[in-house]
């Protein structure tokens, strides 16, 4: 959870794929 975290945190700068990637990691 700690890298996923990071890796979120690093593209919350783009709003564009934070949310995308949330929901890609969740779903993984």
């Amino acid at each position: 959870m700690a890298a996923i975290d990071t890796r979120s945190y690093h593209l919350h700068v783009q709003k564009r794929h934070v949310h995308l990637f949330i929901m890609y990691n969740y779903l993984a």
